[in-house]
């Protein structure tokens, strides 16, 4: 069976700590798939905002998810607190891609990899539009390093 691989090898630009809560698990007692992927989402707009820059207000667009690869590592469990790194990966015309890395923090285990492929949407015309040239220096000439607790 062909497995997907994800490379973090950006340099994290964000982090966020944060705690699992009971309804994070699944009935096995470990980190579903589905609140894992509800934590990215979480963390994805703040990540964004410490940028300058509403991800659902740029130019007339916004950025919507078009492409997800999720990678399970470990268990994590309730009360656990854990990292979330984003790291921002290639930017294209009308689009970027961010990569995630989810580690334990009282281990340092990896809990997860994903990677989004974002584009940036025209809602009143229905279609990708190219990224401005502000998001494009945001993301790559930004802060270095930004790092809050939720």
């Amino acid at each position: 069976m062909g497995r997907i691989e994800i490379v973090f090898a950006a340099p994290p630009r964000y982090r966020e700590t944060l705690r699992l809560g009971p309804e994070d698990v699944n009935r096995r007692g470990h980190l579903g798939h589905d609140r894992l992927v509800w934590l990215l989402n979480r963390v994805r707009p703040r990540f964004f905002a410490r940028l300058g820059v509403d991800e659902s207000a740029i130019d007339g667009g916004g950025l919507i998810l078009a492409d997800l690869a999720l990678v399970c590592r470990s268990e994590a469990f309730a009360g656990e607190e854990l990292a979330v790194e984003v790291a921002v990966g290639e930017v294209a015309r009308k689009g970027l891609e961010l990569l995630y890395r989810v580690t334990a923090r009282a281990d340092d285990r990896t809990v997860a990899l994903a990677k989004a492929g974002m584009v940036l949407f025209d809602y009143r015309l229905r279609r990708a539009m190219e990224l401005p040239e502000a998001l494009r220096q945001a993301l790559s000439a930004g802060p270095g390093f930004l790092e809050a607790t939720a």
